[in-house]
C-alpha cells in the first residue's frame, strides 16, 4: 500500500502543480476570443474620397490613454507625414488604421464608411508597410518579393525595385534577382535590405502606402536614395502615402504635417506654413536636430 500511497501523493503534487497553467491557459484563450478577428464584412474595392479620423481615443487595458480626440485627414493622391517624440501616439495610429487595434471611441471612415464595416483582409492587401526594421526571408530576392504579389512578373519585378532605387544594386550582383539574402537579409546593408522592402510594399501597387521610421536607422546616402523613391511615389495620384518619422529630413516633400504630443494633434500643416512660425514645435524640434 505504501508504494501506491506515494504514487498518488505524487500525481497530486503534479495536478497541483499544472493547474496554475491550465487556468493561465483559459484565461488566454478566453481573451483571445473576445479579440477575435472578423472574417467578414463589406469588400473593400479600391480607394475613394480617402482617409478620415474623427475624435478618435485610443487607451491600452492599463488605464494609459495613447490618442485623445485626435482628426486626421489623408487625402487620395498626396502624401502626409505624422511627426513627433517616442511614445506620442505616431505608430499606434498606424496599428489603428491596419485594424490590429480597436478604437476607444471616434470614427475611422475610409470612402466615408467606416473601416469597422470592411472585411479586414480585402482591406488590408491594398496596404503596402514598410517598417523600421524589414523583415526579409532566407531566400531569394525574387522569392521575397514575391511574398507580397505572387501573381508579379519578371517586368514588374524590375519596375518595382527601379522604383525602390533597388535596382542598382541588384544587377551588380552576379545572380541578380536569384541572389540570397540571408536570414533577415544578412548578407545586405541596411540601406539594401529597406529598399528591397520598400519594392516589396510597392510591388501590390497599394492604394495605402505607409512607412513607419523607414530611415530612422540609415545612412545619409541611403536616407537619399529612400527619400527619392518616396517623392517620385508621391506622384502617384492614386495613392496616399503615410510616413512616420522622428528624423525631420524626410518629410519636407509631404504635402501636409502633423504633429503629435502626448496623444493630441498639436499642430498641423505645410512644412513651410510651419517652419515660419518660430515659436512652433516643428520648428523647434528642427533646430533641436541640426544642434
Amino acid at each position: 500500500v505504501i508504494p501506491m500511497i506515494g504514487l498518488l501523493a505524487q500525481a497530486k503534487a503534479s495536478i497541483e502543480g499544472l493547474t496554475p497553467a491550465y487556468e493561465q491557459m483559459k484565461t488566454l484563450q478566453l481573451e483571445a476570443m473576445k479579440l477575435e478577428e472578423k472574417k467578414s464584412g463589406m469588400q473593400y474595392d479600391g480607394l475613394g474620397s480617402g482617409i478620415r479620423f474623427q475624435d478618435v481615443s485610443f487607451g491600452y487595458g492599463d488605464g494609459r490613454t495613447i490618442l485623445q480626440k485626435v482628426n486626421f485627414e489623408f487625402r487620395k493622391g498626396e502624401m502626409f507625414a505624422i511627426v513627433g517624440a517616442s511614445g506620442a501616439g505616431k505608430t499606434t495610429v498606424v496599428d489603428l488604421l491596419l485594424g490590429l487595434y480597436q478604437k476607444d471611441s471616434g470614427s475611422i471612415l475610409v470612402n466615408n464608411i467606416e473601416l469597422d464595416d470592411y472585411d479586414p483582409d480585402s482591406f488590408r492587401s491594398r496596404i503596402g508597410y514598410v517598417p523600421q526594421e524589414p523583415q526579409l526571408f532566407n531566400y531569394s530576392v525574387r522569392e521575397n518579393l514575391l511574398w507580397s504579389c505572387p501573381d508579379a512578373s519578371e517586368q514588374e519585378l524590375w519596375a518595382a525595385c527601379e522604383l525602390a532605387n533597388a535596382d542598382q544594386f541588384l544587377r551588380a550582383m552576379p545572380n541578380r534577382l536569384d541572389t540570397i539574402v540571408g536570414d533577415k537579409g544578412v548578407r545586405l546593408s541596411g540601406g539594401q535590405r529597406q529598399r528591397l522592402a520598400l519594392a516589396r510594399a510597392i510591388i501590390r501597387k497599394p492604394d495605402l502606402l505607409i512607412l513607419d521610421e523607414a530611415t530612422s536607422s540609415l545612412d545619409t546616402e541611403s536616407e537619399q536614395l529612400i527619400q527619392a523613391s518616396v517623392e517620385s511615389l508621391s506622384n502617384n495620384k492614386d495613392m496616399i502615402i503615410i510616413v512616420i518619422a522622428h528624423r525631420l529630413s524626410t518629410i519636407k516633400s509631404a504635402d501636409h504635417i502633423y504633429l503629435l504630443e502626448q496623444g493630441y494633434v498639436v499642430e498641423d500643416g505645410t512644412y513651410d506654413s510651419l517652419l515660419e512660425i518660430r515659436e512652433s514645435r516643428l520648428h523647434k524640434m528642427i533646430r533641436q536636430q541640426a544642434l
